[in-house]
């Protein structure tokens, strides 16, 4: 269009006809162009140039290998297309951040539950599926054939897991020893005196030699008794099928009367001890879930709870409907029991609630395609999975449940 412009302000000019028949024509300048014809001349000049320069793009072309591409796109009413926080708190975050943070929302249903209250509980065996295994008596632990049973073994039921050789102290040896010799002197008379009366036997009564051979068998087992006990094995054997949970054996070890040496444990089968305070004596509980260390949340099945108060708060058991292999006993978790009348509110999952910089619980709802605004709640515990929304989410809300966390971290 510029060449154009060119091509139309220097064409020749043609002379009007009263020129021909020599009217009076406007003096050339020292060009040798009229005036009137500069003039159109100029001006159709810098109509080009005003046009040329408006249709040129206004950013500068760069060398070669040094081109940005294009701009990107911009939303209406921005400056650039990066996510932030908006004066008014709500965050702008586009559409190609939001499938980059994994952003997903639900619609919000009011429904009516049973709000959860928060108890703390300890992993615990089941008692029918857990054995101790403790010395009867003082002695030295020696190794079985199939060696000692080491922690994380699985065993069955009557298996040895080691043995024990008892140790009796020097005054009772000598006592044993003394009741050794006096046994076999009193042996030693009464086979005599049995062969004798066998020698005998038509002339003395049958009831005197049964007599005799009766005293002989009894000094025999005595004898037996009092053998030297050094030489005899114990065996430690497993009360129920499990795995070893402790083994605090090791061979060649002397040990004490009931001290613990094994103790075998069925992962399958674990139980829950939550301790409840006066303000959970409502006996009515519809369900109950555990929350362990990891964020796992355990399905539980209320067993019992103790008649009698143990440091003025009562024991409350439950049992593990479905435990994990990285569930240890003796473990901490959070119990949470749905207890009283039902109430209203929203369900979430709980990772949809985050906090403020005040502290106070909030949720992201989604304004727009690309906007979000962040709505103050008061929620409480539901089942360690979702939380219960009571006030703050209007009905038919969409409100973010995944991604939420990274929402509220724009800034």
């Amino acid at each position: 269009m510029f060449g154009f412009v060119l091509a139309f302000a220097f064409r020749p000019i043609r002379l009007s006809a009263a020129t021909e028949e020599g009217a009076t024509v406007p003096a050339p300048n020292e060009h040798g162009a009229p005036h009137s014809h500069i003039s159109a001349i100029s001006a159709v000049f810098a109509i080009g140039v005003l046009a040329a320069a408006a249709l040129m793009p206004g950013q500068a072309r760069a060398h070669e290998g040094h081109d940005h591409g294009a701009e990107p796109e911009l939303p209406a009413g921005a400056q650039n297309a990066a996510p932030r926080r908006l004066p008014n708190g709500d965050v702008f975050l586009p559409k190609a951040s939001q499938r980059l943070l994994h952003v997903r929302t639900i619609v919000a249903e009011r429904q009516k539950t049973r709000r959860a209250r928060e108890l703390i509980g300890t992993v615990v065996p089941d008692p029918s599926f857990f054995g101790q295994v403790q010395a009867p008596m003082d002695g030295r632990i020696e190794l079985a054939k199939r060696g000692i049973s080491h922690v994380g073994e699985r065993v069955k039921a009557g298996e040895v897991l080691a043995f024990l050789a008892p140790s009796i102290p020097i005054a009772d040896l000598g006592t044993m020893q003394q009741l050794r010799a006096e046994v076999a002197g009193k042996l030693k008379i009464a086979e005599q005196k049995l062969a004798r009366l066998k020698r005998i036997a038509t002339v003395v009564a049958q009831k005197e030699i049964d007599d005799t051979r009766t005293e002989l068998e009894a000094l025999r087992e005595q004898q037996s008794v009092l053998q030297s006990k050094d030489a005899e094995l114990m065996p430690l054997k497993a009360p129920v099928d499990g795995v070893t949970s402790v083994a605090n054996v090791r061979a060649g070890q002397v040990v004490t009367t009931r001290e613990t040496l094994f103790e075998i444990v069925d992962p399958d089968r674990l139980w829950i001890e939550a301790i409840s305070g006066a303000e959970h004596t409502d006996p009515d509980i519809s369900n109950a879930y555990a929350i362990d260390l990891d964020n796992h949340s355990l399905k539980l099945t209320l067993v019992g709870r103790a008649p009698s108060l143990r440091q003025q708060a009562q024991p409350l058991q439950f049992r593990i409907d479905e435990p994990h292999e990285g569930l240890t006993i003796n473990s901490a978790v959070k119990v949470l029991i749905q207890q009283g009348a039902p109430v209203e509110g929203v369900v979430l999952p709980a990772a949809a609630v985050v906090r403020a910089a005040n502290g106070m619980a909030r949720v992201w709802a989604k304004e727009g395609p690309q906007l979000f605004r962040p709505l103050p709640v008061r929620v409480a515990p539901l089942d360690g999975e979702n939380v219960l929304v009571l006030d703050g989410v209007p009905e038919g809300e969409r409100i973010v449940t995944d991604g939420a966390e990274l929402i509220n971290q724009v800034r």
